[in-house]
Parts: structure tokens; sequence; C-alpha cells
């Protein structure tokens, strides 16, 4: 069991807290992270997270319905299942989903996109003891885009979006929920997803404003910040609130290149392959299983160690990066971890600076008891609430 724990680390988690978030007037903000391993959302009445995967199914479900089921169908009937659900019917060496479906810029038009957005909107206006939206039309969407990306996808994320959206959605034991929801391009909103780690790092949960170790909020001095998603990682320095044009996002350095490498390591060395999708079991349980299919024997493996060296090579490698990017952070007072991966390396991070006297490393939840998962979505949510004032 405890060689599992460090691999569960880097599963993707699936969670609906209700809270009653920060709100002003009658706007019911929904703060929508979509990511490539999971849909993070925040909303007035919720914080919530399910991986990001689906599929169509028009098979029957029998046995009872378990809290993590998530249930999906269109206007004209077809039915998708999404989330943890779907992703324990994925076999080892799956390849059912295009890389591009599950992992590239272009998913925005594909169906899957679409299944999983809606349902992070069923998830952001489901109605629990600290209420619901009372009118549709006061919606507004608030979201994010790795920086370099933001000028080029942000009209194909909101083409994606806007419109009308009718679908229904079943969630554990809950009954199926019909949603008919318009959503025009002047309710949606995108921020570069480094920018919501920001937020996340500088207010707490009533919008206050509060200041790093030096007595001033970080926004005023020199910060890197670095958001390790599973795609890509994120990087935009800060000095002294103008946020410089060097801003970049790796696309070969996220953890999907950790287990990427993982998937590669165990073909190579165990002649086992799991696909890159289909890891989340792996990681959930801690080990593979090696069948020898001439003795119809079996073999557990555990991946803790491979998982520990795969983990520690890409960050080596991103951290080589952002240090040619970034002059080995001799300028920086700040360095701004946010992200699950970033999590993952702080350890690896925090022991790379720890001469750098002059270096405070902080983490983009730190003013939350949420976790990394949801820092970017966390500073989405209060960034628009505190705007829809201005």
């Amino acid at each position: 069991m405890e060689r599992a724990v460090f691999s569960r680390a880097f599963k993707t988690p699936m969670a609906y807290l209700p809270q009653d978030n920060l709100k002003k007037g009658d706007m019911w903000t929904l703060a929508l992270d979509i990511g490539y391993s999971g849909v993070k959302g925040m909303s007035p009445n919720s914080t919530f997270c399910f991986p990001s995967f689906a599929r169509e199914q028009d098979k029957s479900i029998i046995g009872n319905p378990t809290s993590t089921d998530i249930l999906y169908k269109d206007e004209a009937g077809k039915q998708w299942i999404v989330g943890p659900l779907a992703q324990s019917l994925l076999r080892d060496n799956d390849t059912t989903d295009s890389h591009t479906t599950l992992y590239e810029r272009n998913r925005y038009f594909s169906q899957m996109f679409l299944v999983l957005a809606r349902v992070g909107m069923a998830f952001g206006l489901r109605r629990n003891v600290y209420g619901g939206p009372k009118d549709p039309k006061n919606i507004f969407f608030q979201t994010g885009l790795p920086p370099a990306y933001l000028n080029a996808d942000s009209p194909l994320l909101i083409d994606a979006l806007e419109g009308r959206h009718v679908f229904s959605v079943k969630i554990g034991q809950d009954d199926w929920e019909k949603h008919n929801i318009m959503i025009t391009s002047d309710r949606i909103n995108i921020l570069e997803q480094p920018m919501g780690a920001v937020f996340s790092a500088s207010k707490t949960d009533d919008g206050t404003t509060v200041n790093g170790p030096n007595g001033k909020p970080i926004v005023n001095d020199r910060i890197l910040v670095l958001d390790g998603g599973f795609g890509t990682l994120d990087a935009i320095s800060i000095f002294n609130r103008l946020v410089e044009d060097n801003m970049n996002s790796f696309s070969d350095l996220g953890m999907k290149a950790v287990i990427g490498l993982l998937s590669e390591k165990l073909l190579k060395q165990h002649g086992v392959e799991v696909s890159i999708h289909a890891m989340q079991k792996a990681l959930e349980e801690g080990n593979v299983i090696k069948t020898n299919k001439r003795s119809r024997t079996q073999e557990i493996l555990p991946i803790e160690d491979l998982l520990k060296a795969c983990n520690k090579t890409i960050c080596e490698n991103a951290m080589n990066r952002i240090d040619a990017a970034y002059d080995y952070l001799s300028s920086h007072r700040y360095l701004l971890l946010a992200g699950g991966t970033c999590a993952a390396w702080r350890p690896l991070i925090t022991q790379r600076y720890s001469k750098m006297t002059s270096l405070s490393i902080i983490s983009a939840d730190q003013n939350d008891r949420l976790g990394p998962v949801f820092s970017n979505v966390r500073g989405y949510y209060l960034f628009r609430v505190l705007m829809s004032d201005k």
C-alpha cells in the first residue's frame, strides 16, 4: 500500500466539494480549466474535478451506480460515460482514441472536448446546500490557455463554447438533470493560465490580497511563475507588476512527458505495454501486471522506482530549459510553482535552488486547502468575481 502513495500523487482526482465561495451580486461565475488530464472547476457553490476522458457508450451499465459515475446524453439521445468510469474500461494497450483527440491543441471541435466542457458546466451549475444559479442569463464563463497559445487559440475556444448547449447529465446516484444553456461570446473570458496561479497565490478566499515573505504583494516584486500541467509547462515572468514579453509554453515538458517516459521504460525494460491514457489504474495501484502468455503466469511489477526516475529526468530537462530562458533565475525574487506537475517536482526544484539565498520558492495553493490541482481554476474564479464590478 505504501509503495502506491507516490504514484497516486500523479493520478487525476475525482472530487466534488460543496463550498460557499466568494460571489458578488447575481452573477454566477463558472471557472473551468479543461485540461488534458482533468477538468477542474469552481462556481459560487462548489469546487470540483474529474478526469478528462469520455467514451461513447451504447451498452447497458449493470449494478448500482457509484458516487464517481458520470453519464452524459446529448440532445439526440447519444450517451457517453465520463471520468473514472470511462477510464476503468481502458485496457493497458488501448489505442482507440487518437493522440490528437486527447492531447493536442486542435481538440476544441472534437466530440470528446464538447462532452467534457458540458459536463464541467453541469457540475458548476449543480444545486447543493449553498444554492444554485437563479437566472441562466447571469452565467459567466472564465477559463484560460497556455500563454503561447492565447492569441491564436482564444477564438477557437470561444467558438467551441459559445452557442446553445442542450444535454443531460447524471452524476452518481442522482437523477438525470437536463440543461439548456445559451452562451454568448461576451460572457466568456480567457486568461493566460499562469495568471490564474498568480491570483490564487495572491488572494485569500474572501478576495483579500496577501503579502509575500518580504511584506508586500508578490506581484510587486520579481516573480517567475511556473505552471506545470499535463500537456505543457508554462512560464511567465513578472517584474514589479509588469508582465514581461518572454512567456513560454513548453509542450514536451508536462506530466504527459513523465507518463510517456514511464510507458516507454515499461515496454523496453519489462515488455509491458501501457498507453499514456490507460496509465491511471497503474498509478492508483502502484504497479502493473506482466502476463506470460505462453506459461499463463503473471508477475506484479511495482512502478514507484521507475516513475521516480522518469519524474526526475523530465524535471531536470524542464529546469534546464527554464534556466536557459530566464538567466538561471538570477534576477527573480520568487519562484511560484503551480499545477500538479510542479507539485510533484517541488522537492527536486527546492533542492536544485537550495543555495540561491535570494530566491524564495512558494506554491500557488498557499492561501487555500484545495491543493495544487485547483490553483489555476481558483485564480480564474477569484479574478472574474473581483473584476465583475469593473
